[in-house]
């Protein structure tokens, strides 16, 4: 690989393909980034039939985009088969260091890896970097309680952790007030969790969990504490055939504020090495999924520097 300069930014992207529908469109946007992912972190990817010589999404996206895959289980009891999987750029600045499966997972198993930080002078960094690509429950907000739970105990006090999800869920302090006023009323209680005093409350627990178990929503840090315009926008939820899934706003007739339900999070002691992140909203990118690619730029020297600190991480 080339020499490793302090000043470069690190791209991770996060992306639900829509089942890989339009996998080729995915892989050209993504090639025409700069600079390239070095992480790529993928839901909704196609698996493949080994025995019909079809190739998985993530054997044919790897070798289009120089990158190796590590794939999640693949969940058979959906509607189709698909999985969770990331991607690391082949001989690039994260090194693989093992690979965690996770088949109990209630709805789809997230895709984990241990990375750690290639630093100038050829070593690896003191600490790893946990990583994590899932896609939460669409149908159950106790599940996605679930799956928020099981983030937090893969990021363990003083470990450090990356997690991209499909959350299927709003992000606390900033969903509807209610759901009234959606036309998909199977949608609409999905994306509910039943009180005690039989409300059905838009699903924000997911976000809230994790927050409280202090994660950070890297879109909502580069909104709020970098100023960078757009970056907690929403990530799904336009077109005809999601129109009657929207919380219809007057103003937003081509989509939800609220959709805003792809969203990474990362351990609050790797924000400040942030530079940007939120969805890349452009016809392109529309074009190849009903879910925008999510982005964030970090800087290499920030990282290298929280990722080689002497930090002794309590197991339990």
């Amino acid at each position: 690989m080339s020499a490793i300069s302090a000043d470069q930014a690190i791209r991770k992207l996060g992306w639900n393909v829509q089942h890989g529908v339009h996998r080729d469109e995915a892989i050209a946007f993504i090639r025409g980034l700069d600079p390239l992912p070095e992480v790529f972190l993928l839901q909704e990817a196609q698996p493949g039939d080994p025995q019909a010589g079809v190739l998985s999404d993530a054997q044919v996206m790897a070798e289009a985009l120089g990158m190796d895959a590590f794939e999640g289980v693949v969940t058979q009891h959906l509607r189709r088969p698909k999985h969770n999987v990331i991607f690391l750029r082949r001989d690039g600045l994260f090194v693989h260091e093992g690979t965690f499966q996770h088949p109990g997972a209630p709805h789809q198993a997230p895709a984990n890896i241990a990375v750690r930080l290639r630093l100038p002078d050829g070593s690896l960094s003191r600490r790893r970097l946990l990583l994590l690509s899932g896609h939460a429950c669409y149908y159950s907000a106790a599940l996605r309680k679930i799956e928020a739970d099981f983030v937090l105990s893969v990021f363990k006090d003083g470990e450090l952790g990356y997690a991209e999800y499909d959350t299927n869920s709003y992000r606390a302090g900033r969903h509807p007030h209610d759901l009234e006023n959606v036309q998909d009323a199977p949608f609409a209680t999905n994306r509910s969790y039943l009180t005690d005093d039989g409300r059905f409350i838009p699903d924000d627990r997911f976000d809230r969990t994790l927050i409280h178990g202090g994660l950070v929503d890297v879109a909502l840090w580069a909104a709020d504490r970098l100023g960078q315009a757009g970056a907690d926008g929403p990530t799904a939820g336009w077109g005809p055939d999601k129109r009657r899934q929207r919380v219809l706003r007057e103003g937003h007739e081509d989509g939800d504020p609220a959709a805003a339900i792809d969203r990474g999070y990362c351990v609050a002691e790797m924000a400040p090495a942030l530079l940007a992140a939120g969805p890349i909203d452009t016809p392109a990118a529309r074009a190849c999924s009903d879910h925008l690619p999510v982005d964030s730029l970090w800087s290499y020297a920030g990282l290298a520097e929280v990722m080689n600190r002497d930090v002794e991480v309590i197991r339990h």
